[in-house]
């Protein structure tokens, strides 16, 4: 469980440095109300209130905000009454546009599907979102795309719900954009329940499989050309001034989170010393930061490491290749930690996945403590 601190405004530790910059908190109410219709839906159908969710303070009108902690605690008390994952397949199904707050009609009113989907991933802190998605385009599957997420915030706990129920959201409000004919490829997602797959799949009607790197939908390119035949470029302007009126309102204008600070652009954890040098911030005041956003450094290192060598080992590396990279300190610590990280040696895992003859590989930065 992640070690949450008091409510300490980060950018407190580096304010007077010269490229600092602010990064929303756990503890700051941020995060919109009517994201959480869907959990409220349910709470409501087994004789909750909201506040028996949320506690007292919660928030009354759907304009208002509350920070990632309290959401958190109201999940982890769903999921406690529920008793499992579940319950994002319940919760996410009633996700749509109209839970998006002013983000909704300015989504709607997008040229494009892309354009929507570009303009909606710019703005998605503005409609509560507490994952961080991106859009990516796969060259080693041509003319695919995907809706990829990331966490906010590094809550092992969590993670599961926020998933599948904003994977589902991410559907409907597509879907919707598309008259109801959204042609999904498949999903894929971390390590969940295969139970959960299984009703996944059963509910979208595709393919959903486990041990995915990073939770993704995936759907064909072509459908970020699909046109808006009711666009009108007055009512979108219209709406997107709305968004960004909002968004500087609650100051939330190109940010992020702690936790986007510690990945390259490739996806992968940097060393604290790089990550303290760029904040301009000494090594001691980033650990600092890490345990009031409650960042376990080490399990991510771990998680990072766990992924590089699998990716690795699909590419035909050699065992000492990939304990070089990954930066440990020989074969046999790599075989030892892939055995402890997924139940199989590198060869049992290399027969299985049936990989090809070592291809030469290029030297990558090796993340450390």
């Amino acid at each position: 469980m992640p070690v949450w601190g008091t409510s300490v405004a980060i950018e407190n530790a580096y304010a007077a440095k010269p490229a600092s910059r602010r990064f929303v908190s756990v503890d700051d109410p941020v995060f919109a109300v009517h994201s959480l219709t869907g959990l409220l839906h349910w709470a409501q159908s087994v004789g909750w209130s909201a506040h028996d969710l949320f506690g007292r303070g919660y928030a009354e009108t759907p304009a208002d905000r509350m920070s990632y902690i309290r959401i958190r605690e109201g999940i982890n008390r769903a999921l406690h009454r529920h008793g499992g994952l579940s319950l994002a397949c319940e919760t996410g199904r009633y996700k749509s546009v109209t839970q998006l707050g002013l983000l909704g009609p300015a989504f709607s009113a997008q040229a494009t599907v892309g354009a929507a989907i570009e303009f909606g991933l710019r703005h998605q802190l503005l409609a509560g979102s507490l994952m961080a998605h991106t859009l990516v385009h796969d060259t080693s599957e041509p003319g695919t795309c995907a809706i990829e997420s990331p966490q906010l915030f590094d809550d092992p706990e969590c993670r599961g719900f926020l998933e599948i129920d904003h994977l589902l959201t991410n559907i409907n409000v597509v879907k919707a954009f598309c008259a109801g004919e959204f042609p999904l490829i498949r999903v894929e997602l971390p390590d969940h329940d295969p139970h959960v797959a299984a009703q996944l799949t059963q509910l979208l009607g595709v393919p959903v499989s486990c041990g995915a790197q990073v939770a993704r939908m995936v759907f064909p390119d072509r459908v970020l050309e699909v046109r808006n035949p009711h666009h009108d470029p007055h009512t979108c302007a219209y709406w997107e001034a709305l968004c960004e009126q909002e968004i500087r309102a609650i100051g939330l204008g190109n940010q992020s989170t702690l936790l986007a600070q510690l990945f390259s652009l490739n996806g992968h954890l940097l060393r604290l010393e790089d990550i303290a040098q760029c904040m301009h911030v000494s090594l001691r005041t980033l650990h600092r930061m890490l345990v009031r956003e409650g960042i376990d450094y080490s399990q991510l290192l771990d998680q990072d490491r766990r992924n590089w060598s699998i990716q690795m080992l699909k590419q035909g590396a050699s065992s000492e290749a990939i304990s070089l990279v990954v930066g440990l300190s020989d074969a046999r610590s790599f075989r030892r930690a892939f055995r402890r990280w997924t139940g199989l040696s590198p060869a049992e895992f290399r027969q299985l996945h049936q990989t090809p003859t070592t291809p030469a590989l290029q030297p990558l930065p090796v993340a450390g403590n």
